[in-house]
């Protein structure tokens, strides 16, 4: 093809015959990106890249074909489906769209990014940034970037050093970014400054909009909760005793390196310490010459308490079969001489080695003990859902490849399920092999085909992938991610009316995590049904249960109930001072029904709980406090003022540090203020009993109400 072909290609109209009309909202945003760079948040399904083409088109008429355009995608299936779309509304000819992939030797790619017959260049970042670092070529003819799934612009991800050589490059290039979920207003201002998108450059829509709703399917959203087994409960009670104990050991030695450190235990959590590693890591390569003993030593017992953090949610979250099969390769390194000093330490704890026997003896005497609860609840649920409609096709999200390859064994055993696992490209080992990108694509047309109608993917399928067909996506496991929340629910009523089940384990962080999506969704005005994990005839309650006052017919549909958000007058209203909510990690022990509110300026309390008619005000001292100060008459009057000022007053005393013989000389003393101000004094020796003295109060409270 010619440089005049392509000219006259550009000059008559490009569109394909029959291709869809843009829609108003398509347009208005069209208009802007022509102008400006430019993010566009809108829900999946609802035409993102449909804009990136209306665009891509007029850049190049704008140019007579003597510029490109780059589409940037995070994997090659997503690449794939790109192109296709493109294709079927563009007409540029065979060599009008072309994939460049780091399969392409680099000369040839250097070829085909430079011809002027290549107009639509559709790539991986990392081939792109790879290239650009190499200087194979450079973005001075480029029009256009758009940046797909532009969330990832964060850290270390290839689309901020592209955007970084564009805007050097090219500072006169269009930049247009597209998205589904932007995360927080922290998150989204980074990924725009990273790709040099002003603030105010930013078109939004919500399924809510006037201009979108017409466009949206309805989404049906049902939540079942499920309890853990006393199996699991005893197990992960012993495996929160030896990281509570691994937690003292590491902050006593820890201040000897760094008297700064924190000393609230609730900050070592396992986001801290896998920071932990990377940052000594470094420091110790850079001070190889010196003592590293310290640092070694703080490496491991991180590493060590990463480990105890994973357990804990394995166990929570996927099951004792998964967390058996995690403590069995830790076991076969330790055998083989391979394993880290972390492990091997973790392994010789005796009460480690108590859980290790327990599950042993559970595996060869009742091995379907193993199968944590919502395993079973699934099989129920997907066997309905083919009951209902035997055409349904069906995403099951789950984090673990390991809980993917159980789910999908399962599945096959029920009548009409033909599942299949969708997972990345690693190969771990023979018997969990990965997925190459070129197998993905060949499966996604399997499913949209019906050769199969469950997949069971990993988040390598959460991400952008157009899966039309799918009218149920199921969360096995929960995170606290809105973007993970987001990209997962996006796969489903994307061209017709769909629905989204949710397990997940009460009383577990998992439970937490699934309070702020429903928190965040109440914001947003969208809907959940709540359904018992027990039985059709028990009461559906709140997602954690511990009210039961408020509870939701599972006949019909409700609104989310939630608590109130900032800026709100909610019914019931905890507050909390932000110090004590840091200390003792209060947001855990706050049910469903009530808000955590950290402006203290209305409170006099460290948590207290308006209502017509009735007010509970508490307070949380540490012990050495009301020790000291049990004779101050100062001291006191100012707890009869509370107290005087609350229908009920009621004091927790921290006493998890104190001897046996101090808690009953405290004991003592509470008593004796207790008969000068009628106030009740009671102490707790651990976060759980603190939480579990909390949830207690205020569930009393509101049965009252």
């Amino acid at each position: 093809m010619t440089i005049s072909t392509i000219n006259q290609n550009l000059t008559n109209d490009i569109w394909q015959p029959n291709t869809l009309k843009p829609r108003k909202y398509q347009l208005n945003i069209f208009a802007r990106a022509k102008k400006e760079n430019l993010l566009v948040v809108i829900p999946t399904g609802l035409g993102k890249t449909y804009i990136a083409t209306l665009l891509g088109v007029h850049f190049l008429k704008k140019f007579n074909g003597f510029k490109n355009i780059i589409f940037l995608a995070p994997t090659r299936p997503l690449i794939s489906q790109h192109i296709e779309s493109h294709k079927k509304h563009v007409n540029l000819g065979e060599l009008g769209f072309m994939e460049l992939t780091g399969k392409i030797k680099p000369q040839k790619r250097k070829e085909i990014f430079e011809s002027p017959e290549t107009q639509f260049l559709f790539m991986t970042p990392q081939t792109l940034r790879n290239d650009l670092q190499k200087e194979l070529y450079n973005l001075n003819n480029t029009a256009l970037i758009i940046f797909d799934e532009a969330h990832r612009a964060t850290g270390e991800y290839a689309y901020v050093p592209i955007a970084q050589f564009y805007h050097v490059q090219n500072p006169n290039g269009r930049i247009l970014a597209l998205t589904a979920s932007p995360g927080n207003k922290e998150h989204k201002e980074i990924i725009q400054n990273n790709l040099h998108i002003p603030l105010k450059n930013i078109e939004r829509r919500n399924k809510q909009d006037l201009d979108v709703k017409e466009y949206t399917h309805k989404i049906e959203e049902i939540v079942i909760g499920v309890d853990l087994t006393d199996d699991m409960k005893e197990i992960r009670d012993t495996l929160l005793e030896i990281k509570e104990k691994t937690i003292a050991q590491y902050i006593e030695f820890n201040l000897n390196y760094d008297p700064d450190a924190p000393t609230d235990p609730a900050k070592y959590h396992r986001g801290y310490c896998a920071k932990q590693v990377k940052l000594l890591t470094r420091v110790l390569t850079k001070n190889q010459g010196g003592n590293t003993r310290t640092l070694r030593i703080l490496i491991s017992m991180n590493a060590r308490l990463f480990k105890i953090h994973h357990l804990i949610n394995t166990l929570e979250v996927q099951g004792l079969d998964i967390t058996y099969k995690s403590i069995e390769k830790m076991k076969k390194k330790i055998d083989k001489g391979i394993a880290s000093k972390a492990d091997i330490f973790l392994y010789r704890d005796f009460k480690f080695q108590n859980i290790w026997y327990q599950m042993l003896r559970i595996k060869n005497e009742t091995p379907e003990k193993l199968t944590h609860p919502k395993m079973t609840r699934l099989i129920s649920v997907i066997s309905s859902q083919f009951e209902d409609e035997p055409d349904s096709r069906i995403l099951i999200f789950a984090d673990l490849r390991d809980t993917v390859a159980r789910i999908t064994r399962e599945l096959k055993k029920i009548k009409d399920c033909r599942p299949k696992k969708f997972v990345g490209q690693a190969t771990k080992n023979a018997a969990d092999k990965g997925l190459s990108q070129k197998e993905q694509i060949r499966l996604l047309r399997e499913f949209s085909a019906g050769i199969y109608n469950i997949l069971v993917a990993t988040c390598v399928a959460q991400e952008g992938l157009d899966i039309s067909e799918c009218n149920v996506v199921v969360f096995y496991d929960n995170s606290a991610s809105e973007i993970k929340s987001i990209q997962r629910s996006g796969r489903t009523g994307r061209s017709k009316d769909g629905k989204i089940i949710r397990l997940y384990t009460k009383d577990t962080q998992e439970a937490r995590n699934l309070l702020f999506t429903q928190r965040r969704k109440r914001k947003k005005g969208q809907k959940m049904i709540f359904k018992s994990p027990i039985s059709k005839s028990s009461s559906p309650k709140s997602i954690l249960d511990y009210s039961k006052k408020r509870v939701l017919p599972s006949t019909k549909e409700q609104n989310i109930i939630t608590p109130k958000l900032d800026g709100e007058k909610p019914e019931i209203s905890v507050q909390i001072s932000p110090q004590i909510y840091d200390a003792y990690n209060l947001g855990s022990a706050i049910p469903v029904d009530f808000a955590v509110n950290k402006n203290k300026k209305s409170c006099n309390f460290d948590m207290s709980f308006p209502v017509p008619f009735f007010q509970v005000g508490i307070d949380i001292l540490d012990s050495t406090i009301v020790s000291i100060s049990a004779s101050d008459m100062m001291f006191l009057r100012n707890l009869d003022k509370k107290k005087r000022s609350v229908k009920t007053y009621i004091i927790l005393m921290d006493a998890r540090n104190i001897s046996q013989d101090n808690k009953i000389i405290l004991k003592q003393k509470a008593d004796s203020i207790k008969k000068i101000t009628g106030i009740g004094m009671v102490m707790f020796s651990s976060m759980d009993k603190l939480h579990l003295m909390i949830r207690t109060i205020l569930e009393k409270h509101n049965k009252d109400i």
